[in-house]
């Protein structure tokens, strides 16, 4: 591979990771803050994905496209991976009702 091309996924890789580092202590912050609960699972939710959208749109306006790629597939990443959760939780949550009704 010539230099060119890991001089620029190296930038993809730190765009990629930096979001997610960061949402990482803020998480954690925010779990110290308020503890576990609905709006800490608010939280997990939605803090990587707009970490990583909001670097993104900073990165193409201030800094090198391949920043902002890099985290705009986080943003993208953390999105898919917060439904997820956000599916994980209303499911556990009707089963514990409907559990809890019978």
């Amino acid at each position: 591979m010539d230099e060119e091309g890991e001089s620029y996924w190296g930038i993809f890789g730190i765009g990629l990771c930096a979001p997610l580092v960061a949402s990482v202590v803020l998480i954690g912050l925010f779990y110290l803050a308020i503890g576990s609960g609905f709006l800490f699972a608010l939280a997990t939710t939605c803090i990587w994905p707009l970490t990583g959208f909001g670097l993104a749109i900073y990165s193409r306006i201030y800094e090198s496209d391949e920043l902002a790629e890099g985290a705009m597939a986080s943003g993208v990443l953390g999105t898919l991976i917060g439904l997820f959760l956000v599916f994980m939780i209303v499911m556990g949550y009707a089963r514990g009702m409907a559990s809890f009704s019978q």
